[in-house]
């Protein structure tokens, strides 16, 4: 019995995980709702489905949009970009991509403009 609730458990774990297939369709369906404008059907179904890359490049796609939402979606809204920006995910990446850049000899092949643009990225990074 106990082996049984263990796999119903698995699989019901397994049907809530995102899957791409899964992610593509409901992409489509988000962006259905923007074509008609309706950004609170579309910024809800984001944040339901949990997904912070698809949630930020809805967020992109429309721009700020909050008047359109309701204030329990807008408050979801901030509060996920919030934690986003504030793990600092992007900062990382950046770091790691610049470092690595320059252990693979790429950095050093760059216009002096292209290495003083990263150069000056990391200084504002460092503040």
């Amino acid at each position: 019995m106990a082996a049984q609730q263990a796999a119903k458990k698995e699989r019901e774990r397994k049907e809530k995980e995102p899957t791409p297939n899964r992610l593509t369709m409901v992409w489509n369906r988000a962006n259905e709702y923007i074509k008609k404008r309706d950004f609170e059907s579309a910024y809800r179904l984001m944040l339901q489905e949990g997904d912070d890359m698809y949630l930020l490049r809805l967020i992109v796609q429309t721009g700020p949009v909050m008047k359109y939402l309701e204030q329990n979606s807008a408050r979801q809204v901030l509060a996920r970009l919030n934690k986003i920006v504030r793990g600092g995910v992007f900062e990382t990446l950046e770091v790691e991509w610049i470092d690595d850049s320059k252990r693979a000899g790429h950095f050093t092949r760059l216009s002096m403009n292209e290495q003083n643009e990263y150069l000056d990225t990391l200084y504002w990074l460092s503040r």
